[in-house]
């Protein structure tokens, strides 16, 4: 017997194929159980990214203020992003540890950030082919503007996105106090 769940996530992902004509669905989640129910669900053939970030830049992220979506910045109190920082590192260790299982029986392809944000031909390559892969790039290498439509469920607001580098965290990261 299958869940209801999978079977209407089933049936969405066979109706986003067929309105869009896609061949390949980029499901960008981060939530590693919903990656465990793609996983269920009949009728997909599942392929399974691990972007791990270094735990320094997850750190220097959560240091610094947030810009929220109507502009203001978000300020933290140094207790508060403490504890920010550590259940951070605590979702981050299990995350991948689920992650790491769920390659192991899927198989998958698990990637750095930094690796990804420096060169994404290897990787766009080998997941979309070639021909593909070329029209991505160059739309990363350029900044993908505002006017483009971006589907974004789940994860991070996403306003001209590029992708680059960022290690500042290797020089700039602040020491965080003892507890």
């Amino acid at each position: 017997e299958v869940p209801d769940e999978l079977r209407s996530l089933s049936a969405l992902y066979a109706a986003i194929a067929r309105v869009s004509g896609a061949r390949i669905i980029v499901d960008s989640s981060k939530s590693i159980r919903y990656a465990a129910m793609l996983n269920a669900t009949q009728g997909l053939n599942l392929r399974v990214t691990n972007l791990v970030r270094n735990p320094g830049g997850i750190l220097m992220s959560r240091s610094r203020q947030s810009k929220q979506r109507d502009g203001s910045e978000k300020t933290w109190k140094a207790e508060r992003r403490r504890v920010k920082s550590m259940k951070a590192m605590t979702k981050w260790m299990a995350r991948n540890l689920l992650a790491s299982r769920l390659l192991r029986r899927k198989g998958g392809v698990r990637l750095m950030y930094e690796d990804f944000a420096r060169d994404q031909t290897w990787y766009l390559t080998t997941v979309l082919g070639q021909e593909a892969a070329g029209g991505v790039l160059s739309q990363l290498r350029n900044g993908v503007k505002d006017g483009m439509v971006q589907h974004q469920i789940s994860g991070n607001w996403v306003r001209e996105m590029k992708i680059r580098p960022d290690e500042k965290w290797r020089t700039e990261l602040p020491i965080l106090p003892k507890i």
